[in-house]
């Protein structure tokens, strides 16, 4: 179940400390995230867009038409819901070009397939001659009900977020939230158990979120 229109916290709710659990859903449910190409499009930008906000990722889901993540700021200067928006714009962009080529297809700065869809979100010139995103929407034929083409066309407007309470910051309170994350590809029958299903991971640590140390490492 999805919640829609939700009123959006204040945006101090979202700086310095806090950890945010989000869900984007695609624009008509479209299962954009089957194979592993579209999947690393988002990952990378995910972690680059942490890097400039000063946010990490404790754990992201790509279920095929859906993505969950739950984001933190390290310090003060963190803006976790600005990451998300910078997150979720890139990746709306970068998805509607790579939708958009084959994925032999070769960009004017070189590259091929998921690296084309990148580079051409960093300003990179396509082969068209456009840059960007201009790139990405002047090709991508999608329209949404708004009659938005491109980019927009990719994520549905609002998603869901949900800032943690004190309460939920109790010992093995956000451990057991990540658990309930993880787990959904199994609720959806897409995977006997979360450590097989190939998308999902964390962005913390120096073991993968499938290892046994991983979780003897995590703090909560």
């Amino acid at each position: 179940m999805y919640h829609k229109n939700l009123p959006r916290l204040d945006p101090d709710a979202y700086r310095g400390y806090a950890h945010v659990f989000f869900t984007n859903v695609t624009w008509q449910r479209r299962t954009l995230f089957l194979q592993r190409s579209a999947v690393d499009i988002c990952s990378a930008m995910l972690r680059r867009c942490c890097t400039e906000t000063n946010c990490e990722c404790l754990v992201y889901v790509f279920m095929p038409d859906h993505v969950h993540l739950i984001l933190h700021g390290i310090n003060d200067a963190s803006d976790v819901l600005h990451c998300h928006q910078m997150w979720k714009g890139r990746t709306g962009a970068a998805l509607a070009r790579y939708l958009a080529q084959d994925s032999s297809a070769e960009c004017g700065a070189g590259f091929t397939g998921v690296a084309a869809a990148i580079a051409a979100e960093s300003g990179s010139t396509c082969g068209a001659g456009c840059t960007g995103a201009a790139q990405m929407a002047a090709e991508s034929g999608s329209t949404c009900g708004a009659g938005c083409t491109g980019a927009a066309a990719i994520w549905q407007h609002r998603g869901y977020d949900h800032v943690l309470r004190r309460k939920e910051y109790e010992r093995g309170a956000l451990r057991k939230m990540i658990r309930y994350i993880l787990e959904n590809p199994v609720r959806k029958q897409l995977a006997a158990i979360w450590q097989e299903y190939p998308y999902l991971g964390s962005m913390i640590g120096d073991y993968d979120i499938r290892h046994p140390y991983w979780w003897d490492w995590f703090y909560a």
